[in-house]
């Protein structure tokens, strides 16, 4: 799918699908709208910027989420997100192994990504990753806009380009 023109656009897609989520980190934009998406009820689950933190204790996520926070100022940092989806039940994953040394900025967001799309496609659709994108109908894929876009190596190419994104600065 092509990049989404607006909000509303990604609002409504949510209806239909996972939809990527491109944020700027030092604006809050993009985390307003889906905490107002959270609110009513049309986010199941969310994968954010993160390595896997399912088995970290409470107390180290809640620390490594404010360090992230702090880095930023943010109004609504992704502590908030991952508080706000904890008290609504709504999944929150983390899918992403980080940068790899030795490799290029291009090659390790080309990892990256790839791990991302793998671990997606393996939740929503284990051996059917044409089927993974709309058998994830509230899922958002809230990462910085660099992961998304036209280039070969972003999560909604990696995709066949079948994730919707948006741009939201």
């Amino acid at each position: 799918m092509p990049q989404l023109p607006t909000a509303n656009a990604a609002r409504v897609s949510l209806l239909h699908g996972a939809v990527g989520v491109g944020e700027h980190h030092d604006s809050d934009t993009a985390r307003h709208h889906l905490y107002d998406w959270m609110l009513s009820g049309l986010v199941t689950q969310i994968v954010l910027e993160l390595d896997d933190f399912a088995n970290v204790p409470l107390g180290e996520t809640v620390q490594v989420l404010g360090f992230i926070d702090n880095q930023w100022g943010n109004d609504i940092g992704l502590l908030d997100l991952w508080t706000l989806a904890e008290n609504l039940n709504i999944e929150v994953r983390g899918w992403d192994p980080g940068d790899q040394l030795g490799l290029t900025m291009a090659q390790s967001l080309a990892f990256r990504n790839n791990q991302i799309v793998a671990s997606f496609i393996n939740e929503h659709a284990p051996g059917v990753p044409h089927a993974a994108v709309p058998n994830a109908v509230g899922v958002v894929l809230l990462f910085g806009v660099g992961h998304f876009g036209p280039t070969p190596m972003t999560i909604n190419m990696l995709l066949g380009d079948a994730l919707p994104w948006v741009d939201l600065h």
